[in-house]
């Protein structure tokens, strides 16, 4: 049985890093160059210049090492020997969240071989004032943040153990601001210093507020009676799979912020292995262009498939496009109506017919939902 999220942490490596604006450096060159230092000066309402707004003088700082050492950027990573998995087309549309929520990141890196070197990562997410209040500070994180003048609201943490370094998570406006340095013996004043000329970098820059679509939510799109005679669910229970409020939502604000709904549901304890996935995401048609569905590391070879005339179907006047297939115990069916990506994955009995009967009808829901 193919598990989810099997290749999930690997790709999501080559998602992260600094998107790249005018003038900046690529968030993954094709060969590793270093970079330079640049004058730190305010970027207003374009894309995040991260070798000017998270300049490499201060980076170098922080870290205890020269400029020439750092890379902005993640090394290229790579996937090839991960299992073949069912996540994939999932990954691709948490990827495209992120890049839709209007958050943006910068990366700094020591090559230290195969293990992780010293790194700066710094995170901005506008508009997400009510979101930073809900979540923070981090009660899960095994080392209680504490309170700190910075910006308008900020915790922090230093620690050492499995992982060595500070974060600080900082309210600056409205813009959420998020500040990792990942070194050895980690000093809180040099951390917190360093923190402080983020925060007025950040203050200087504007961040295009990205459109927040509305949502549906999972109970909407699917009812425990699909979950039981399409889904072949015994007792079906799940919903969401990070709720709001819950202990990992913090991780998933950007991607609720551009309207991903992900929902999963599984059987009782009877066969708990029996699950429905639905994955939704709206004005979505760029990225599905940019997928490459014949060539994914999936057990599932998702092929075209028209489902125009599906019994009870809604689709919109420009119609749909859509892939499906089987793997052993796993189906998938991906498609695209009305720029609303929507995909659905069962684990257990369910044959292609019930996924894509289940795929017909949370998308006629979530497009009378929205």
């Amino acid at each position: 049985m193919a598990r989810r999220g099997v290749a999930g942490a690997a790709l999501l490596v080559l998602l992260a890093g600094c998107t790249a604006g005018p003038g900046s450096i690529a968030l993954v060159p094709s060969s590793t160059p270093t970079v330079t230092d640049a004058a730190p000066a305010a970027t207003d309402g374009v894309r995040l210049d991260c070798s000017v707004v998270v300049p490499a003088a201060g980076v170098a700082g922080v870290l205890g090492v020269p400029v020439e050492d750092l890379i902005l950027g993640d090394p290229v990573q790579q996937t090839d020997g991960f299992a073949p998995s069912t996540a994939l087309v999932g990954i691709a549309m948490a990827s495209a969240a992120l890049e839709a929520s209007g958050q943006q990141s910068c990366r700094y890196v020591v090559p230290a071989g195969d293990d992780p070197g010293p790194s700066v990562v710094v995170t901005v997410l506008p508009d997400s004032g009510t979101y930073f209040t809900l979540t923070e500070p981090d009660s899960n994180d095994g080392h209680p943040m504490a309170p700190v003048e910075l910006g308008d609201a900020a915790y922090y943490a230093c620690r050492g153990g499995e992982w060595h370094g500070c974060r600080a998570q900082v309210l600056v406006g409205t813009t959420w601001l998020s500040i990792t340095v990942a070194m050895q013996e980690p000093a809180d004043d040099a951390f917190l210093a360093y923190a402080a000329t983020m925060v007025d970098q950040v203050r200087h820059v504007t961040l295009p507020d990205p459109l927040v679509p509305p949502r549906a939510e999972c109970p909407t799109l699917l009812s425990p009676h699909d979950l039981t005679a399409a889904g072949r669910l015994v007792g079906a229970s799940g919903g969401d799979v990070t709720p709001v409020g819950s202990g990992n939502f913090r991780f998933q604000v950007p991607a609720y912020r551009a309207g991903l709904v992900d929902c999963s549901w599984a059987s009782d304890q009877s066969a708990p292995w029996d699950v429905v996935r639905l994955t939704v995401l709206p004005a979505a048609g760029d990225a599905w262009r940019s997928m490459a569905f014949g060539a994914l590391n999936s057990p599932i070879a998702l092929q075209a498939v028209d489902l125009a005339r599906e019994a009870g179907a809604a689709w919109p006047k420009a119609g749909v496009q859509a892939y499906s297939g089987c793997a052993e115990s796993d189906c998938q069916v991906t498609l695209l109506a009305g720029g609303v990506w929507l995909t659905v994955t069962t684990t257990g009995p369910a044959d292609l017919a019930d996924a894509t009967a289940l795929a017909v009808r949370a998308y006629a829901r979530y497009a009378d939902a929205v």
